[in-house]
């Protein structure tokens, strides 16, 4: 077993770093994997089947860039967004209103459209044929360009008295979402 800080560029504040521990070449059996906060980091545990043969890489408790203020793509770099998913998904969370489903015109790309009215920050996840984490300020929108396929996505507000959302969606090729994100009445 080996593992150790794998330094990972980011966008907003210098170098994201998160922990990577990889099994390499363990004997069958199932091994718990933990992490206590070193330089930051969540304490966090998960159990891995552990197969001869094969490598797991496994990310643990990252420490995210403060990115407030920022509309658009953060780059985190792999693994990030979906593990923020996976703490969403295990978590208390509430259903993600599903998006409205509209035909794509000609020369339009698959994808997303969203517009934050919820009065604070949202912070957008998803998982699927890409890995993306967006960040989308209050009263700001944003179009995203997406390949087709299944989306597990997680939507985060800067107020952490409201629950994190989550959802499961599938995105047809002829087809682009649009959201009006909001709490409460529209």
């Amino acid at each position: 077993m080996s593992g150790g800080w794998l330094p990972i560029p980011g966008d907003c504040s210098g170098d994201l770093r998160y922990s990577v521990i990889i099994l390499n070449e363990v004997p069958a059996g199932r091994y718990e994997v933990s992490a206590t906060k070193i330089d930051g980091y969540s304490d966090n545990s998960l159990d891995i089947d552990g197969k001869p043969g094969e490598t797991h890489p496994v990310a643990l408790g990252p420490k995210l860039p403060s990115c407030e203020g920022v509309t658009g793509l953060i780059d985190e770099g792999p693994l990030a967004a979906g593990m923020q998913i996976y703490r969403v998904a295990i978590g208390s969370h509430q259903s993600l209103p599903a998006p409205e489903q509209l035909s794509i015109a000609r020369g339009e790309n698959p994808g997303w459209t969203i517009e934050n009215a919820t009065g604070y920050q949202v912070d957008l996840y998803l998982r699927g044929p890409v890995e993306r984490h967006y960040q989308i300020r209050k009263g700001d929108s944003i179009n995203v360009d997406l390949p087709p396929g299944g989306y597990r996505i997680a939507a985060k507000l800067s107020n952490e008295s409201v629950l994190p959302f989550y959802a499961v969606r599938e995105l047809g090729g002829g087809t682009r979402w649009k959201s009006h994100l909001y709490i409460g009445n529209p």
